[in-house]
């Protein structure tokens, strides 16, 4: 609605066609230019590290933030049922995780390597324990991802990247390890995400990529395409080779994580 057609406003349409398209300033091309490099990533070696710092519950959901491109949100929402062992449309036997995004409502499916399947086992068996349904609670069943705080992932940020002060002395996990190794970097939880779509982009493309992070792209590869609803919509059959085909390349991780 204009405007225009209200009796309040003095104030009339612009006749003819003019231009929708939004005004770019300097600042916002510099933004974007240097959007994908200003935050790095852990590299497998340095999730090897991170691991031994961990209880199992931690390992869990590092190790599907990795698998399946995932940070809190997503994690913090893990149910049993988000976990199969078979694919519901392919038949394709094997551990899945299969979800669909709270906010976009955009589908992702991911194959599991055997070490994270493990412990999504183990996740899944904890939780039937507790008497909840969802995977990443406190031994009390709280969830760590708070659905109802205004930064819900608060807990999970202070778990991982919190600094010590004189009201609370808690240290995060790679607070710790970029205090105590030397040139370890402190990156945010959020970065977890990126690690495995990176490593498949220079090979698979960007479409796949984003399929690794469940993202909502165009065929050509444009962010912001639509949602997609169906398996049938999206060649995520393109999605499992990269897992698979890049489990070599996790190894160092893997192996640390599969260590008691």
């Amino acid at each position: 609605n204009w405007i225009s057609d209200s009796e309040r406003w003095n104030w009339s349409r612009p006749k003819g066609k003019f231009d929708r398209k939004p005004n770019r300033m300097s600042s916002d091309r510099r933004k974007n230019a240097t959007r994908r490099v200003a935050k790095g990533t852990y590299t497998p070696e340095q999730l090897a590290v991170i691991v031994p710092h961990l209880d199992t519950l931690g390992k869990a959901m590092l190790s599907i933030g990795v698998n399946c491109g995932m940070q809190a949100s997503e994690l913090g929402r893990l149910e049993a049922n988000n976990y199969l062992l078979q694919h519901p449309d392919t038949e394709e036997v094997g551990d899945w995780i299969i979800i669909d995004r709270e906010k976009t409502g955009e589908y992702g499916e991911w194959i599991l390597w055997p070490e994270v399947a493990a412990l999504v086992r183990w996740s899944i068996d904890r939780a039937e324990r507790i008497g909840n349904h969802l995977l990443w609670v406190t031994d009390d069943g709280v969830p760590l991802y708070r659905e109802e705080w205004e930064n819900p992932e608060t807990r999970i940020a202070k778990w991982w990247q919190a600094i010590p002060s004189k009201s609370d002395s808690h240290e995060g996990v790679v607070t710790r390890l970029n205090r105590t190794v030397d040139g370890f970097p402190r990156l945010t939880f959020k970065t977890i995400r990126k690690i495995l779509p990176q490593m498949a982009r220079p090979i698979y493309g960007a479409e796949v990529a984003d399929l690794l992070n469940a993202r909502s792209i165009d065929s050509g590869g444009t962010s912001g395409g639509r949602i997609t609803e169906r398996y049938a919509d999206r060649l995520y059959e393109n999605a499992k080779e990269p897992i698979l085909s890049l489990e070599a390349a996790f190894r160092p991780f893997l192996d640390t994580l599969a260590e008691d």
